[in-house]
């Protein structure tokens, strides 16, 4: 939250998530939820919300939106943070830079990805955007990577991948000829394992950065490993 709105301080921002949430605009739960140690409060659209966005009480994207956040289980909840701080970086960085722009943005929730399920797309990534860059477009997908994941499980999400990318599919769905996925994870060690899982498919299709990297550097340095290079690159370097 601090990050969205630099010119405000902790204790304002504070008030005007209390006002908020008294007169019903926000919900918030608290996490964890089932043991002795701080609570984080998590902020969510609240019941009067839909006034504000004009929209009807009963509209089913703002329904499933609220249960959604209200029923989203403990252990999911890590996951969808990372997602969320990942997105509030390049929106924050995106606002004030020139050079690139923030041009499109799919949440890992959007009732659009059951859309393009049903059109072949064979995974669900956490997240879609495009970076408009002087006068590219780069699209990628986005995979938050906690470091749980090994052998044929990961191995068979990235063969999807390069299935996508190989398929010409690509451009059918998004109009563009191709993409990179990005993808944020734990540690270097972890990011070397993973090209070496990654060596045999397309080169320069899949990017690799830790979170520390990540949210700690300016958005367009280089710290980004890609399959098939041995060099580190900026996400301003072109397809």
């Amino acid at each position: 939250m601090q990050a969205l709105f630099p010119q405000r301080s902790s204790s304002n921002i504070r008030y005007r998530l209390h006002r908020l949430k008294s007169q019903g605009f926000i919900s918030s739960r608290l996490f964890p939820a089932h043991y002795d140690v701080p609570k984080l409060p998590l902020y969510f659209v609240g019941p009067k919300a839909a006034e504000a966005l004009s929209l009807e009480p009963s509209d089913p994207a703002f329904i499933a939106h609220r249960k959604r956040a209200i029923y989203m289980r403990e252990r999911a909840i890590p996951h969808f943070l990372l997602i969320q701080s990942v997105y509030a970086k390049i929106l924050v960085e995106t606002r004030h830079l020139d050079s690139c722009q923030l041009t499109s943005w799919i949440q890992p929730y959007d009732p659009l990805w059951n859309t393009f399920n049903d059109y072949g797309l064979a995974f669900r990534p956490d997240g879609y955007g495009e970076f408009r860059i002087q006068t590219l477009t780069m699209p990628f997908f986005l995979e938050i990577d906690r470091g749980d994941e090994h052998g044929a499980p990961l191995k068979s999400k990235f063969d999807r991948y390069n299935e996508y990318a190989l398929s010409g599919n690509f451009q059918h769905h998004f109009g563009m000829p191709a993409f990179r996925l990005l993808f944020i994870t734990t540690s270097r060690r972890r990011i070397h394992n993973l090209l070496r899982v990654t060596a045999p498919h397309t080169p320069y299709l899949f990017w690799f950065a830790t979170f520390q990297d990540f949210l700690a550097k300016p958005l367009l340095d280089p710290y980004w490993s890609a399959s098939g290079s041995d060099v580190f690159h900026s996400l301003a370097t072109p397809l």
